[in-house]
């Protein structure tokens, strides 16, 4: 998944400043506080009447700046401030107006707090400067005594930070909402990676916003089923999800969901987020690193979980129905093949085959198994073919033919209108089709019949000549490989013949010849 990362035009254009003198004994990150003023003893007295100052933890960080133009150099280059205590009248009567205009327009900065103070109100009327430029408070200096600079200081800081959480809130219910679309999974070849793609975006919802950012935030994301613990994906430390330190959080949170130990009992630097639906609970998010969320970063991350929860639970939704098609594919392939004499064994061979033929034609292994599941209902029609014919160990008369011949359409009729069936659906309907069009039912050629059909053509005929039948002895596997290449271009596909070749020559074919009971029961 692709991160969605939003900040301002001044935090993208900002690089680290250099360490500058904190004011106050807090030990939190200090607010940045950017004094502009022609005056050195202003700067002074600034810096002697907020000595002490704190909020929210946080002491003050004080940059000075002489002028407009120093002022503008510091903001391009520095880390973004909190407030800006702003002259007026410095190299030229409007300067610290123009700076104004400079930063919210140029710039693009509208959450810095700017105050503007100024000790010539009569060249910059207060009514006049409120009316005309976007600034937050006005004080004439010779009524700015250290209490009433304090209160600005603390008002502008509190409407700074107050804004940041509101951004911080906004950007990361904007990424849920961007992100929630995207996370079920489009198929479940890629559970992996869904699951890495979900820890990645509840990671970078640590990261949204000044007063959220955690350095390094790291964690896992497991799954419950029964008093199992399985961690499915990990990031920094835990990236290694096989390791020890993975191990010891899954044993932790096994801990935590038998009730032997509570989430609070990790410490504060750990948060333990549970993935629950209905009041069950289907895994859990675990960070580190994360005392510095604020109360509102977590309610962003648990709301982000709850959406994953409710995926979680349909993507499971998904797996129970595939491993119940699965499973509903075998019986009605086992009914099918034990009208004829070889049940099961004939059909787990051939699902072998065409899924090995299917990844090494380049097809994505989910993709191939697919294939070979489908596979195993490419005779389900012959449930339709009277036992005498199906079973008859002389040659067929021409009528007795076009009975077997009907077995795809019965095959078709059965599976269709099934989703899950498609596959299978096309793999009965097309299996007897032939490469050059003389095949049965429809005379498809080419690349017209479906490839998970043109790879069963061949190893239905492949496997039946191999395999002793009431009409015929086993064949060698030399003597069926010469037949499969006879029909290379005219009965099969020229690319699944050569990749047949492939399989006889580096053993595989060997290989693929037995069965036993495990198979039968696969």
């Amino acid at each position: 998944m692709k991160l969605i990362r939003n900040r301002s035009a001044a935090a993208k254009r900002s690089v680290p400043s250099a360490p500058q003198k904190s004011i106050g004994a807090a030990t939190g990150t200090p607010w940045r506080v950017l004094v502009v003023d022609d005056d050195k003893d202003i700067h002074s007295l600034t810096r002697l009447n907020l000595r002490d100052f704190q909020f929210a933890g946080r002491g003050i960080e004080l940059v000075t700046a002489m002028n407009g133009v120093e002022a503008r150099k510091i903001i391009t280059e520095q880390e973004p401030f909190a407030v800006a205590l702003v002259d007026v009248v410095m190299e030229q009567e409007d300067a610290g107006l123009k700076l104004v205009e400079w930063i919210r327009q140029e710039w693009g900065d509208s959450q810095i707090r700017v105050i503007i103070r100024t000790g010539q109100p009569g060249i910059a009327p207060e009514r006049y400067v409120i009316d005309n430029y976007d600034i937050d408070d006005y004080k004439d200096k010779t009524e700015l005594t250290a209490g009433r600079l304090y209160t600005a200081m603390r008002t502008a800081i509190k409407a700074y930070r107050d804004i940041q959480v509101i951004e911080s809130n906004r950007m990361g219910l904007e990424q849920i909402l961007e992100t929630t679309p995207n996370l079920f999974p489009r198929s479940v070849d890629v559970v992996p990676e869904f699951f890495q793609g979900v820890l990645t975006q509840i990671i970078s919802l640590c990261h949204l916003g000044k007063n959220s950012f955690v350095s390094s935030a790291e964690g896992l994301l497991l799954t419950l089923t029964g008093e199992q613990v399985v961690v499915q994906a990990g990031t920094g430390d835990y990236e290694n999800i096989n390791g020890d330190k993975a191990h010891t959080v899954a044993t932790l949170c096994g801990e935590v969901a038998s009730g032997k130990r509570t989430p609070q009992s990790l410490g504060d630097d750990i948060l333990l987020i549970p993935l629950m639906t209905h009041k069950s609970r289907m895994g859990f998010i675990y960070l580190e690193n994360a005392s510095q969320l604020s109360k509102g970063d977590r309610h962003i991350i648990h709301v982000m979980a709850n959406q994953f929860a409710a995926v979680l639970a349909n993507l499971q939704l998904t797996l129970d129905l595939q491993e119940a098609n699965k499973q509903a594919m075998h019986m009605l392939a086992i009914a099918a093949e034990f009208k004829d004499t070889d049940t099961g064994c004939h059909i787990h061979r051939i699902a072998n085959l065409v899924t090995r033929v299917a990844e090494e034609l380049g097809i994505s292994r989910g993709e191939a198994v697919r294939m070979g599941q489908a596979s195993k209902l490419h005779d389900i029609g012959k449930i339709g073919v009277p036992d005498d014919i199906l079973r008859k160990p002389e040659k067929l008369t021409k009528e007795e033919y076009e009975v077997i011949k009907a077995h795809p359409g019965i095959g078709a009729t059965i599976l269709g209108g099934q989703r899950w069936f498609e596959m299978a659906h096309d793999v009965a309907l097309f299996h007897h089709e032939k490469w050059n069009g003389s095949g049965y039912p429809q005379g498809l050629a080419g690349e017209a019949i479906p490839i998970a059909a043109r790879i069963v053509a061949v190893a239905d005929v492949f496997d039946a000549l191999t395999n002793k039948r009431p009409y015929k002895r086993a064949w060698t596997l030399e003597e069926a490989m010469t037949a499969i290449f006879d029909g290379k271009g005219s009965h099969f596909d020229p690319q699944v013949v050569e990749v047949m070749r492939q399989l006889f020559d580096n053993g595989f074919l060997h290989e693929n010849m037995g069965c036993s009971y495990d198979d039968y029961v696969a």
